[in-house]
């Protein structure tokens, strides 16, 4: 494996597949060689497009000679269950986001790639970009001192069709939740990369504009273990939409992060710094992402494979970033303060 490519197979040939194909394309150390979906014309467009090969059934396609790697690019009701079959069959596993969209099949998934010794990959590609890698790193060297307060806001808007043109979109069934765990998992598992461990959550869910059975407006209070407070807040019933923010602040200063872009960077006896990544953000349209930041993670999730190692977001990562998620939502449903870690067999009860 070390010198030769990695050989992928994407998992569904809708928005996300075809971001991952273009990334992939552009990873000279991986090859695209099978895409699988049930709408065998999408799934034959695609792989035309790239010179692969086209498959219905994913059972059928494990069965190929020509499979290194899968890339879970389905509903997130489904990534679980596909991932654990690709896993079984001693393939390596690159999911989207979250892993899963309950904890119990995501603890399942997770255990099936170490029984199989194969790699988990979970697709979190804002921690590769270079500004979010120099606040951490900020953090981790002290730069900021003591932290005092992170946050991360998701003020996106989705107009009614996002969802009315769906069959999975804003459902508990598929979706697991709404705003919280479709868009705002992202900067989630940045507050949690970033300000560390947390220690207990408070929230509060609306569906405030959508007609939908999920929230489209959630806020939750936080409180890290390191004794920082921090607010989360994700939406996609604010229009027009704004890039999402994440929020650091310490004792010795202050940065944020806008979509992609350091807008501030206030550090005593420090120069400004601009740093940006130069990506899009979805905060109005979701194909509006485009597939550069899927480059990075792909990349290093190839190069997890040849080398041996784990990726840089891996299966437990997920896993966490999915526990934070999930007490925000057991927060908002029981109206009052929950400490982490909660239970890997809690699920979210549908509101009536």
């Amino acid at each position: 494996m070390s010198s030769s490519k990695v050989r992928v197979a994407v998992v569904g040939s809708g928005l996300i597949g075809r971001i991952h194909a273009a990334a992939i394309a552009e990873v000279p150390a991986a090859q695209l060689t099978v895409v699988v979906d049930a709408f065998e014309e999408r799934a034959r467009a695609l792989a035309q497009q790239y010179g692969a090969a086209a498959e219905k059934d994913l059972a059928v396609a494990l069965q190929r000679e020509d499979i290194d790697a899968v890339h879970i690019c389905t509903p997130s009701g489904t990534h679980a269950q596909l991932g654990i079959m690709a896993a079984e069959a001693g393939k390596h596993v690159l999911v989207e986001k979250p892993i899963d969209i309950v904890l119990p099949a995501a603890r399942e998934l997770v255990e099936a790639a170490a029984r199989r010794g194969v790699k988990l990959g979970v697709v979190f590609q804002k921690r590769f970009t270079a500004p979010v890698q120099r606040i951490q790193r900020a953090v981790q060297a002290g730069e900021f001192g003591r932290l005092i307060q992170c946050d991360a806001y998701v003020k996106w808007y989705r107009e009614p069709k996002y969802y009315s043109e769906s069959p999975w979109h804003g459902t508990w069934q598929m979706d697991g939740g709404g705003a919280l765990i479709n868009q705002g998992i992202h900067m989630v598992d940045l507050l949690r990369w970033v300000g560390g461990p947390v220690r207990s959550v408070f929230a509060r869910r609306r569906t405030a504009y959508h007609a939908i059975e999920v929230e489209d407006l959630i806020d939750a209070l936080i409180e890290f273990q390191n004794g920082a407070l921090g607010v989360i807040q994700a939406s996609t019933a604010l229009y027009p939409g704004f890039p999402e923010r994440l929020e650091v602040h310490g004792q010795r200063g202050s940065a944020i992060l806008e979509g992609s872009e350091i807008s501030t960077w206030a550090i005593e006896g420090q120069e400004q710094e601009k740093l940006g990544a130069g990506l899009p953000t979805g905060h109005s349209d979701p194909g509006a992402i485009g597939h550069k930041g899927h480059v990075p993670v792909i990349a290093d999730f190839v190069a997890a494979i040849r080398e041996g190692r784990e990726p840089l977001v891996n299966g437990e990562e997920g896993l966490e970033t999915l526990r934070l998620v999930m007490a925000i939502y057991r927060s908002a449903q029981e109206g009052q303060e929950v400490r982490l870690p909660i239970p890997d067999d809690w699920v979210p009860q549908p509101r009536v």
